[in-house]
């Protein structure tokens, strides 16, 4: 128990008042001394707000616990810590809610000679503060419905018309209805299972009786908190009256102003950068990859789709970017291998059996980097398992190598593969990440001459073109009768919801998986004295 002097020292304006003591209340902005504090014949300390404080929260601001105020006598008996009156429309008493220490509620009506019983047997139930609701509802004003009496306090002290049902949630009489003909009437439930079903028992119970009724879940509370915690936590009643004038939306739904009012922020300040494409150029014409985008990157087999991703990983991870690269075509061991060739690893000794010291050095230098550590490898074919991964590893671009190779279960494939397009699409919400998926075209590569794409090539789904913020074609152009493409080549940008189309020519080397920019390339080529044409290296 906190010793009375202990707890004197914690309250301002402290004055002796015939047995007691009186104390600016620290719950509320007191300038009228409005705290009682004596001890009673038991030794327990009694407070009391004359402005109606409840005591929980002047406890709270005190920073003491309820059972500081009794002795330590070891018997575990209950003490009456408030009463709540409730009466009928003109005053009189019905019957009261009894708090006890440790915490109970009990209900008891007056009797003959000033007693109590403990039942309240065939007592009308009744709204808590009735003749305040009734003026309330003849005056037009809106009643607040919430689950109990200290609540009902908490929003009194704003000026607010506010009542409950005795009992608390889920105990809605059907006589607390009349209580509340006419009202417009707005129900706050507690954040937790019990109140949302006790919001919908009141609902129901006043189809028909009330003009209007309005469930507001306030936004911000912990599990199981109500109002009076809302309250606590910095909720004001301009705060409130906002929400009950403009409810919060649906999840999922943004208000157009809300929206412009975050993006304007960008015109007083830079914004946030996405993740740029290995290829500035590429970069120029789609702004990037942004959170909530999907981007498609489709090819012809062989024209360096795989590759183009796997440097589009390595660059986002150089970024500082989380990756979780979905490899349905390779296995982690042969993208290591490409990332390898990167530093200068030979496939053609590798894969011979002949690796030599220059093999071993690219694979330190690979294994050194440490962006790398930034790039995870998972080969889950179905999107429910790619998004549960993706939850946990709340990765910054997620990169889908490929499509079509997705879980379809027992869609068609063209069905299958929408789903599986929308399903990213929505990932990419959810998450707010980047999503870059690999797609095949529909056009054969045995064809005498392949065709440089268009959006329609875009194998077994044209939701992909709905979907999608970005439709980025990987094209290397080969000799007529000669199956393999040409080192040169294109990304050819032919959709770009926040940018413009075009075309970035690029040159590729298949040595070390990577493109440049032919631009950059012929420069390159010039300083050093050789044919970009030539294939690469020294001649």
């Amino acid at each position: 128990m906190i010793a009375p002097d202990e707890l004197l020292t914690r309250l301002d304006g402290v004055k002796r008042a015939g047995q007691g003591w009186s104390a600016q209340c620290p719950a509320h902005e007191d300038r009228r001394a409005s705290l009682s504090v004596a001890q009673g014949a038991d030794g327990r300390l009694l407070l009391h707000c004359h402005a109606g404080c409840d005591l929980e929260r002047i406890l709270e601001v005190l920073g003491v616990d309820v059972k500081d105020l009794f002795p330590d006598d070891g018997k575990g008996k209950a003490e009456i810590l408030a009463t709540y009156d409730y009466t009928d429309e003109e005053g009189r008493l019905l019957f009261q809610v009894v708090r006890f220490y440790p915490k109970d509620f009990r209900q008891r009506r007056p009797v003959a000679g000033g007693e109590w019983e403990w039942s309240l047997r065939d007592t009308p139930r009744v709204l808590y503060r009735l003749p305040e609701v009734r003026a309330a509802v003849a005056a037009g004003r809106r009643v607040f419905v919430v689950e109990g009496e200290k609540d009902v306090h908490t929003l009194e002290a704003w000026g607010l018309a506010a009542t409950c049902n005795a009992g608390g949630a889920g105990k809605w009489p059907r006589e607390c209805s009349e209580g509340l003909r006419g009202a417009h009437v707005v129900v706050i439930p507690d954040n937790d299972e019990a109140g949302q079903r006790h919001a919908e028992l009141v609902t129901a119970a006043l189809a028909g009786i009330a003009l209007d009724v309005m469930v507001l879940k306030l936004p911000g509370l912990d599990a199981k908190g109500d109002v009076t915690d809302w309250a606590r936590r910095g909720g004001t009643l301009e705060k409130l009256k906002e929400l009950v004038t403009r409810p919060p939306l649906p999840e999922g739904v943004i208000n157009l102003t809300e929206a412009i009012r975050s993006v304007s922020a960008w015109a007083r300040e830079p914004m946030p950068r996405g993740i740029d494409y290995p290829w500035p150029g590429v970069t120029t014409l789609t702004r990037g990859l942004r959170p909530t985008w999907l981007a498609f990157m489709a090819g012809y087999p062989g024209h360096g789709k795989t590759a183009a991703a796997i440097e589009t990983a390595v660059s986002a991870a150089r970024q500082g970017k989380q990756v979780l690269f979905v490899s349905l075509e390779m296995s982690p061991d042969e993208i290591a291998i490409r990332v390898g060739q990167r530093f200068g690893l030979d496939t053609g000794r590798l894969y011979g059996g002949t690796p030599d010291d220059t093999d071993r050095y690219a694979f330190e230098l690979a294994e050194g980097m440490p962006y790398h550590r930034l790039v995870n490898i998972c080969y889950r074919g179905s999107l429910a398992e790619v998004e549960e991964i993706a939850q946990v590893m709340k990765p910054d671009l997620v990169i889908v190598d490929y499509l079509q190779l997705m879980d379809i279960g027992r869609e068609s494939r063209v069905e299958g593969t929408t789903r599986n397009s929308h399903g990213l699409k929505r990932l990419a919400q959810k998450l707010q990440c980047a999503v870059l998926c690999l797609s095949q075209l529909s056009r054969p590569q045995e064809r005498v001459k392949v065709y440089t794409p268009g959006i329609f090539d875009l194998k077994d789904s044209g939701a992909i073109e709905a979907d999608a913020d970005q439709i980025i074609f990987v094209y290397r152009e080969r000799e007529p009768g000669n199956k393999t493409p040409r080192e040169e080549g294109a990304f050819i940008v032919a959709k770009a919801r926040m940018g413009r189309t075009g075309m970035q020519s690029f040159v590729f080397d298949g040595a070390t998986q990577q493109f440049e920019m032919k631009a950059v390339a012929e420069e390159r080529a010039a300083i050093q004295g050789w044919s970009v044409y030539q294939g690469g290296g020294e001649p």
